[in-house]
C-alpha cells in the first residue's frame, strides 16, 4: 500500500444517495462558494449531515481541472497543512449522515491531477443507527479518472469513507 506524505492532497467524490421514496443525485454545483476550495458551505447540504473535515471546490483550483464529475463544484476531503510533528491534521474518514435511514447507491471518485501525496485507495462503509458496520465495500483503487463505484447499502444511517490508512484509524 502506497503511503501518503505529509500534504494529502484531497480525493474528490459526487455522491448519489436515494431514500426508500425517490432518488436524488447531489453534484454540489448549487453550493455557494467563497473561493476556489474552502470549507464545505452548508454542512446540511442535500438533507445530509456532512461532517466539518469536507471542503468544496471548483475546478479553477490548481491541479483540480479533473474534479467534478458533471458542473465544475466538487466535495473533497479537508485538505490542511501538517502539524509541526508532520502528521496531517486531514480526517482518513469522512462522514455523511442522516436521522432517518437511506440507500447509498454510488458514488464517482478521482484524486486531483497531480502526481504526489495522493490518496490512492479508498474504502466505503455504510453504518447503522449505533455506528455498527452493516457494509463494507472492501478496499479499492481511485486514480485521476472519475470511476464510478456502485455500493447500493440500504437502510444505514451513516457512510464512513476512508483513505488509505488503518480504516480503525481517524
Amino acid at each position: 500500500m502506497k503511503k501518503i506524505g505529509v500534504c494529502l492532497l484531497p480525493l474528490v467524490i459526487s455522491i448519489l444517495l436515494s431514500t426508500q421514496t425517490h432518488a436524488t443525485v447531489l453534484n454540489f454545483d448549487d453550493l455557494t462558494l467563497t473561493t476556489s476550495l474552502g470549507n464545505m458551505p452548508d454542512l446540511l447540504y442535500g438533507g445530509f449531515n456532512w461532517d466539518s473535515q469536507w471542503n468544496a471546490g471548483n475546478t479553477d483550483f490548481l491541479n483540480y481541472g479533473n474534479a467534478a464529475s458533471s458542473g465544475t463544484q466538487y466535495l473533497s476531503n479537508g485538505f490542511t497543512p501538517p502539524n509541526d510533528d508532520g502528521t496531517t491534521a486531514s480526517s482518513n474518514n469522512l462522514t455523511i449522515s442522516r436521522s432517518t435511514p437511506f440507500v447509498f447507491t454510488g458514488a464517482s471518485f478521482v484524486h486531483p491531477d497531480r502526481d504526489e501525496n495522493l490518496a490512492t485507495q479508498l474504502q466505503v462503509f455504510g453504518l447503522d443507527s449505533s455506528g455498527n458496520t452493516l457494509f463494507d465495500s472492501g478496499v479499492f483503487d481511485i486514480t485521476s479518472t472519475h470511476q464510478f463505484t456502485t455500493f447500493n447499502f440500504v437502510d444505514i444511517y451513516q457512510v464512513r469513507i476512508w483513505r488509505n490508512l488503518d480504516p480503525q484509524q481517524g
